[in-house]
């Protein structure tokens, strides 16, 4: 693993990246889990406990015993069993957002408690309520999921894939985005533990999803990057930054020419007809690997905002091609490059190429991209 100095440290962040940082600060803050504790109580108190009364009222139930399965359809089996799962829930919900003051954090219960309450029937309901509160059921669990894949201790949830799967919802609440500063100073390695809370960049990957770690004893050491692979890079240089996973078009046409039309055929096709809407994931699943890094805080400037650009696609997506190359890194934008360090070292580089280190008196060996790209 590259070792970067402070003074060779990027400073500032590309419109994707602080997309990232704007959504992981946003998914990990306080008021992210109130607003999730908010929709457990309306489930609970606007709909869940009138629905039961109404159930209680018609005598529901009356109707419903069954010689096989006795009172398992029940309103009351349902209440007894299901509705505590809900209730409990939100109490832990509520112990989270307590805990977050203190800057310390933990997945939520959401997963679990969910799954508790789709083992219990609810043909004590209409079909109209059933479909209500299933919806119900599923926006709570898609709110909780990118908290969840935040605070995740043992794994790194996010991947560029995932957070522009989930940017476009984002976008659309339209919030005031802090200004973020890269912290040089506050840095660490991958198995290290953060010296402080907050989201994190690798600074020798351009590449590699931003992450939010804590600087609590039980919280998680900063975590390997998830980053392009070969197929990544392929992709990312034939769509261009601002398409990738946005444009399924350009996806499929992507995961439909060569070398890779073998690979995908199978993913982007059902029954012989194309359907490009599946090219993005199935190109996603093929495209990220995980390395070390070394990473840098990327904290928020108090009192200051980014502009409403942050929000236009496609000006968010679109990051900036780092210009130069470290002895040892992939190349992430094909051409000419030359090394200050060596004369006469001019060179082509394909992409995700290694770019060698060679031995110098001026220490690490940095390919500087040429801008006479001419043979």
């Amino acid at each position: 693993m590259t070792f970067i100095t402070k003074n060779d440290m990027p400073t500032h962040l590309t419109s994707w990246q602080k997309a990232q940082a704007a959504m992981l600060y946003h998914f990990t803050s306080a008021e992210y889990l109130i607003g999730l504790h908010k929709m457990v109580g309306d489930l609970l108190n606007g709909f869940v406990d009138p629905l039961l009364e109404a159930a209680k009222a018609q005598g529901r139930d009356n109707v419903l015993f069954s010689e096989t399965w006795g009172e398992r359809n029940f309103s009351s089996n349902w209440e007894n069993n299901a509705w505590p799962f809900l209730r409990d829930l939100q109490i832990s919900i509520a112990t989270s957002i307590a805990r977050r003051q203190a800057k310390q954090f933990s997945v939520t219960a959401v997963n679990e408690s969910l799954r508790g309450v789709a083992e219990y029937s609810t043909d004590w309901t209409t079909p109209g309520e059933e479909r209500l509160l299933n919806l119900a059921l599923a926006t709570i669990s898609e709110y909780a999921a990118p908290h969840d894949k935040s605070v995740e201790i043992y794994q790194n949830k996010w991947n560029d894939y995932r957070f522009a799967y989930v940017y476009r919802a984002f976008a659309r609440l339209m919030l005031k985005v802090p200004k973020f500063q890269v912290r040089a100073e506050v840095s660490g390695f991958s198995g290290e533990v953060p010296p402080q809370t907050g989201v994190y960049m690798s600074v020798d990957d351009p590449h590699a999803s931003l992450q939010f770690v804590w600087s609590e004893p039980a919280g998680p050491k900063i975590r390997t990057s998830n980053t392009f692979n070969e197929i990544g890079l392929a992709a990312l240089s034939f769509v261009g930054r601002q398409s990738l996973w946005f444009d399924e078009a350009k996806m499929f046409e992507f995961a439909t020419a060569k070398p890779y039309a073998e690979r995908f055929r199978d993913s982007v096709f059902l029954y012989g007809e194309p359907y490009p809407s599946l090219a993005p994931a199935a190109v996603a699943r093929s495209a990220f690997k995980s390395r070390p890094c070394q990473w840098a805080l990327v904290d928020i400037v108090p009192g200051e905002f980014e502009g409403p650009d942050l929000f236009h696609e496609p000006e968010v997506v679109q990051s900036e091609v780092h210009n130069r190359i470290a002895g040892g890194e992939l190349c992430t934008k094909e051409g000419y490059y030359f090394t200050p360090s060596m004369p006469g070292t001019r060179r082509y580089f394909a992409i995700a190429e290694t770019a060698p280190n060679l031995s110098s008196s001026y220490g690490k060996t940095y390919w500087q991209w040429d801008a006479n790209q001419e043979q």
